[in-house]
């Protein structure tokens, strides 16, 4: 579907001067770039929001071909959700509790009553642990009365292009998660880097079905 973007930065790093568009060709490989970082804010789509994306790209090149494509690999992402965007996902997903990212590592679970948890996240391969650190009843802290509640546990959904989960954390007012993508192919479409290229520090949107804008 469509997402929309706001560019901080893309920065390329090769060793050697890229060879001439004549490498577009069908069945000859562009020289490649040995890093690529991005740096967005503000992504946006049907499903959600992140507040800000940082995406490392290693050996990213041209692949020959009748349509010509983007390689990469592996692609790392990191992400950043902040307390008001969080609040948004649980009010729309309409989950009845309020989650609080507290001024450590870890967050309050409130349910509406007196009775709140105080839990940290821990990836568990597919899974996400939320082992509870503490209970508190109006506040106050109830010692050692957590250790007699299971640990809850949920399992990471099936995510798109092969996209892994490789860590989810949170400090104070932010939620945090790491990705990576050990093989990336996508067609190229010239004039959507031709236009994307230009658009750093502006408001972009991507749509895989159509050229950028």
């Amino acid at each position: 579907g469509t997402i929309t973007v706001d560019v901080d930065s893309i920065v390329g790093t090769h060793s050697a001067p890229p060879v001439a568009l004549g490498a577009l060709r069908p069945g000859l490989d562009l020289e490649g770039l040995e890093e690529v970082d991005i740096q967005v804010h503000d992504v946006r789509w049907d499903g959600g929001r992140i507040d800000r994306l940082t995406v490392q790209a290693s050996n990213v090149h041209l692949e020959g071909g009748v349509v010509a494509k983007v390689v990469a690999g592996p692609v790392g992402l990191s992400g950043e959700v902040d307390q008001a965007t969080l609040d948004d996902w649980l009010e729309g997903h309409e989950v009845p509790f309020r989650v609080t990212l507290d001024s450590t590592d870890r967050a309050t679970v409130d349910q509406g009553g007196r009775l709140s948890a105080v839990v940290s996240a821990e990836l568990d391969g597919n899974e996400v642990a939320f082992p509870i650190q503490q209970l508190r009843w109006a506040g106050i802290p109830l010692p050692f009365a957590h250790r007699f509640v299971p640990e809850r546990r949920a399992e990471v959904p099936p995510l798109p292009r092969g996209l892994r989960l490789t860590s989810l954390s949170s400090a104070p007012g932010v939620l945090r998660a790491t990705a990576v993508v050990d093989d990336f192919r996508e067609p190229l479409l010239v004039e959507s880097v031709l236009r994307a290229a230009s658009t750093v520090g502006q408001h972009v949107v991507l749509n895989r079905a159509s050229p950028a804008r």
